[in-house]
Parts: structure tokens; sequence; C-alpha cells
């Protein structure tokens, strides 16, 4: 016979009214009371001879093992529910990614552009590649260069109260109105190299990547190794395709396929050579990789200093 802790009744081991108690009681309240059944106690395997044999009955460790794994199915359950609901739209991602631009107190990154377009019926590629280095509140200083059709070096300086930009023809540098001012006149010769990521760190008009863009895709991938948000978007004259850091939310890649002959319908009266040129452009593919990026590095306020020979 055996007994509960706590209570005066006495039940026989072997009856099923006792196998059932066993199953609600706790081990540590079983008290053993003849050498023909026995509990070690502390475990919750309880072991009894009973009637000249022996029996195991393990319901408390399989009741156990079975709760533990309902347990884990709702966990895993909630977690997938809970991630499907978290995935992002375009619209929220493009927000993201201009919020991350604008808190960044300083930038270093370089941009390696390929374009590839057909004009008047012949193909032409060029490449470009741009180291750019940012401190807040406008402290600018680029360096591009170019291969291709139109092989050449671009810079642009800025101090956030003046601007230098390297002059297209000839050598040396020239003042330029603005930081923005600078980086249009650069953005078709160096293959928009110098546009990009300096348009969104100054949040220019000229050259906003993410602005006037309607997103209507959006699915999960990677890109060097880095795990992104895809999002695909039209504008006025073809695709945009914005490939986003999942942690950063800053641009890992960005391309663009345009028809820039649907650039020139609008009212171009007074430029009837630059309208005729940019109608034989067509097929034109941009690719921009923005590789080595340095978020809120230190960088010297001497590296935004007046160049040399500039006045």
């Amino acid at each position: 016979m055996w007994q509960l802790r706590g209570q005066n009744r006495r039940l026989n081991p072997g009856s099923r009214r006792a196998r059932k108690q066993l199953l609600n009681t706790p081990t540590h309240r079983v008290l053993v009371e003849d050498n023909d059944h026995f509990m070690d106690e502390g475990r919750t395997h309880i072991e009894f001879r009973l009637a000249g044999h022996e029996a195991t009955n393990r319901c408390l460790n399989d009741f156990v093992t079975n709760l533990q794994i309902l347990c884990a199915i709702a966990v895993l359950a909630i977690g997938a529910c809970s991630s499907g609901s978290s995935e992002l739209s375009g619209p929220e991602l493009i927000v993201k990614c201009q919020k991350a631009y604008a808190s960044l107190k300083s930038y270093k990154g370089t941009t390696e552009v390929v374009t590839s377009m057909t004009v008047n019926g012949a193909p032409f590629k060029t490449q470009a590649s741009a180291h750019v280095r940012f401190l807040r509140p406008a402290m600018l200083h680029v360096e591009a260069d170019t291969t291709g059709f139109f092989p050449q070096h671009y810079g642009i300086v800025s101090t956030a109260t003046e601007t230098w930009m390297t002059k297209i023809e000839g050598n040396g540098w020239e003042r330029a109105e603005s930081p923005e001012m600078a980086i249009a006149g650069f953005t078709g010769v160096s293959g928009g190299s110098v546009t990009t990521i300096p348009a969104l760190l100054l949040n220019t008009g000229w050259g906003n990547a993410l602005a006037t863009l309607s997103p209507h895709r959006v699915t999960r991938s990677t890109s060097n190794g880095q795990e992104v948000y895809v999002v695909e978007c039209s504008n006025v004259a073809g695709t945009t395709t914005l490939w986003i850091d999942a942690s950063t939310f800053l641009l890992a890649r960005l391309d663009q396929k345009m028809d820039i002959s649907r650039m020139s319908q609008p009212d171009m009266p007074d430029h009837p050579e630059l309208k005729s040129e940019m109608q034989g452009m067509k097929d034109y593919t941009t690719t921009e990789i923005f590789s080595h990026v340095k978020v809120n590095p230190r960088i010297p306020k001497s590296v935004f200093s007046r160049p040399h020979g500039a006045h």
C-alpha cells in the first residue's frame, strides 16, 4: 500500500483509481509503505513492483514532453504570423531609406556605375566610379572617373558655404553656385556616379533617386551577401529597381531602364538640338552598385577644404 502526503487515505497501487490519482500528484508527495512498491523521490519516472512482475509508468514524462512540444509549435506559429505581418510596403521602404540617409552624420563609400544605351541605332556603353565623402550639414567631397567613350576625371568639393567643381574643359577648379548645381552639372557626363548618393545625403531636388517613384512590388533577396528588399518601381520614362539593405535601409544597388526619347516629348521649344539628340537615345539601362560603405565614420574636416589652386 502507499499513501499521499498530507492525506490519510491509503490506495491500492494496482487499482485504476490509484493510477489516475498518481497522474495528478507530484512525485515528492508519494509515500511508499512496503518493500513490494518503491519510488525514487525527486524524479518523474516512477517504478513499482506489482504481484511479482515489474511495471514502468512514464506517464508524467510523456505528459511533460507532449506539453513542451505543443508550446514549441505554438511559439513557431506565433512567430510565423508575426514575420508575415511585419513586411514593409514599397512606399514604407522608400520613406525608411530617405530617413536613413537624413539621419547620417557622416558617410564614406564607393559608387560603381555601368551604363548602356542605343544612340541613333548605335550601341553605347560607359563605366564610372566615384568615391563619396560627406559630413553633415553639407560638407561634400566627390572624386569620380569615367571610362569608355568619354574618359574623364570629375571632382566636387563643398565646405557647406562654398562649392567648387573641376572644369569640364581644361584643368583646374571653378566655383559652383551650390553643391546641387555641381551635382547637376556632372550627372550626365559622370554616368550618374556623382549624383545618387550626394543627392540623397543633401536631399536635393535634382538627382533624388527616390523622388517621383511609384513602387508596385517588393521581394526579398541578397546583394553582395547582404539581405535586401527589392523594390520595383515605375516612373514617367521607365522603371527603377531599388535594392535596400534590410538592416541599415541604405541603398545597396539601383537599376534603371528608361526610354530617354520619351523624356523629350514635353515642352522643349527653346532647345531643338537637345530634343533631337534625346529622341535618338533609347534602351537606356544603368546599374549602380554602392560598396565599401562606412556609416558615420570619422572624417577630418580638412578633406572638405578648398582645393589646391581654387579661387
